[in-house]
């Protein structure tokens, strides 16, 4: 978090999610074009499986993330990109994991627009 921050990222949206074991949630979310987005999202450390998507109508699949969970280290997944198209996007997110309700936590930063100078 901290680092992100330092890279001149803010929290647009930060949240623990009541996601279901072997079921897509699907999040609908404004992005604009031009703006660089970042998303992490941290899975269960019982999950065998952590998928991504990012999708937009009439453009397609932006991202599609999948994981295989190693339990000694890593049971998240994250990506950036700069957003091509201002539109309704849809994250979707799952897990596969032997307890119903698995842990789950998004965050979504977006990158901070410089400054701009007025010329006189």
């Amino acid at each position: 978090l901290a680092t992100h921050q330092q890279n001149g990222f803010e929290i647009l949206k930060e949240q623990k999610l009541p996601i279901q074991s072997n079921l897509d949630m699907i999040l609908h979310l404004p992005l604009y074009a031009g703006e660089w987005y970042h998303f992490s999202f941290v899975g269960d450390p019982s999950a065998d499986k952590i998928k991504t998507t990012l999708f937009l109508e009439g453009y397609g699949d932006i991202v599609q993330d999948r994981i295989k969970v190693n339990r000694d280290s890593e049971f998240w997944t994250e990506f950036s990109f700069i957003c091509p198209q201002t539109g309704m996007y849809e994250l979707t997110l799952y897990q596969k994991c032997e307890i119903s309700r698995p842990l789950s936590y998004l965050t979504i930063f977006k990158k901070e627009k410089p400054i701009s100078v007025q010329e006189y």
